[in-house]
């Protein structure tokens, strides 16, 4: 008898809390699902910061600099089923900064 009452104080504890959470929800639903209008929102993204290179170095895209002809490339090629794909890797540190360049080929038409 002692656990059965235990149980019935549980589950109304449980449809008490239940009932609790749902009611905030409707009450407060305007500040928690609400995304304010384009015209209430403030935030202005700061300019991107214009990091110095080092001399030589262009952050463009294209690897034409000397660093990347010279350095050591690692390649690496995945076949996953049909899909495959090819990386081509390296890295260069200069005295102003870490440089990174990867050039990636699928060599699967993707259909739309």
């Amino acid at each position: 008898m002692k656990k059965k009452s235990i149980l019935i104080w549980l589950i109304a504890a449980a449809v008490a809390i239940i009932a609790a959470a749902v009611t905030l929800i409707i009450v407060f639903k305007d500040a928690i699902f609400s995304v304010p209008p384009e015209t209430q929102y403030t935030f202005i993204n700061p300019d991107p910061a214009n990091a110095e290179t080092d001399t030589g170095m262009k952050i463009d895209g294209v690897f034409d600099e000397t660093v990347y002809e010279e350095n050591t490339w690692f390649y690496l090629h995945n076949a996953n089923g049909g899909n495959t794909v090819d990386v081509a890797i390296t890295s260069y540190f200069g005295e102003k900064g870490i440089y990174f360049a990867y050039e990636v080929r699928e060599n699967t038409p993707i259909y739309v």
